[in-house]
């Protein structure tokens, strides 16, 4: 029988463990809604019409909010004028980037006005060729702030955004002017300890091959030597749809549990830290 046949009423999720509960006590369908009692993982169950031995499942966490403080800088020219950016405008590109991070309970949020940096060599940043110089000066200029500070400039050359030291308590961020949403929130996950995960770099591929449990561990469903992911699904075109997928303009961005598959930054095939389980920015999870 094919799945698209068997009707709602026959597709009945449990809770296998954790303390959350089926909204409006519907537990059936395709599509059910958990509201979480109290912090910690949980596990559900579904059985499919009775197909699918062993019934597939999905792990959770309920996670408690927590927040995080940023400072603004935003860079214009020696005499105070043209700003690479307006309060507005970046406190709308702040709220969009939370809206991702609305999967892990995370909400970043400005603390006091924006601070104006007038340095017209800083607006526009080179980051090629190994040539950081500059922008470390840039990115040194505030610290000790307590929280992550966001530098808004003219033109990153070479990207779009950049986290010189990913993970460090001290580092900062820096956007410039073509930076979305995702290019923020891409650039928050390296402040909070995740690392950019590629198909290929330096001479190293992903192969075109099916997701396995290897994989994705912590987010396999099904259990071990079983898996009910979408007969179709590459490893390369789930690694597209992460929050810390390196390359390109995605609008989708997903966390992970736990690390996932993938071509690291030194061009190394392995698991790589894009999930929840490794996000090591105070205050944690």
């Amino acid at each position: 029988m094919a799945s698209s046949s068997i009707p709602n009423e026959n597709i009945i999720w449990s809770k296998v463990s954790g303390e959350v509960e089926f909204v409006g006590g519907n537990n059936m369908g395709r599509n059910v809604v958990v509201k979480g009692n109290s912090t910690g993982a949980f596990k559900l169950e579904v059985d499919v019409g009775g197909v699918l031995n062993p019934k597939p499942y999905i792990k959770g966490m309920v996670l408690e909010k927590k927040m995080v403080d940023v400072h603004v800088y935003i860079v214009r020219k020696d005499d105070g004028t043209s700003p690479a950016t307006t309060e507005t405008a970046f406190s709308t590109l702040l709220s969009e980037a939370n809206n991702f991070y609305a999967q892990v309970a995370i909400e970043f949020r400005q603390v006091g006005g924006v601070t104006y940096i007038d340095k017209t060599d800083w607006l526009d940043v080179e980051t090629t060729a190994d040539n950081w110089a500059e922008y470390k000066q840039l990115q040194s200029s505030h610290d000790g702030t307590g929280g992550l500070e966001i530098y808004c400039i003219d033109d990153l050359i070479g990207a779009n955004g950049a986290n010189y030291s990913p993970g460090t308590t001290e580092a900062g961020l820096t956007i410039d002017d073509d930076a979305n949403s995702r290019t923020l929130a891409h650039e928050l996950g390296h402040a909070c300890g995740l690392a950019d995960i590629y198909l290929s770099k330096d001479g190293t591929s992903l192969p075109d091959d099916l997701v396995k449990e290897t994989w994705l561990p912590d987010d396999w469903s099904g259990g071990s030597a079983t898996g009910y992911y979408s007969p179709d699904l590459k490893q390369k075109d789930l690694v597209q749809r992460l929050i810390m997928y390196g390359v390109g303009n995605s609008t989708k961005a997903d966390f992970a549990l736990g690390k996932v598959h993938g071509v690291d930054r030194n061009g190394a095939a392995t698991l790589i830290k894009v999930g929840l389980s490794d996000m090591n920015r105070q205050p944690q999870h």
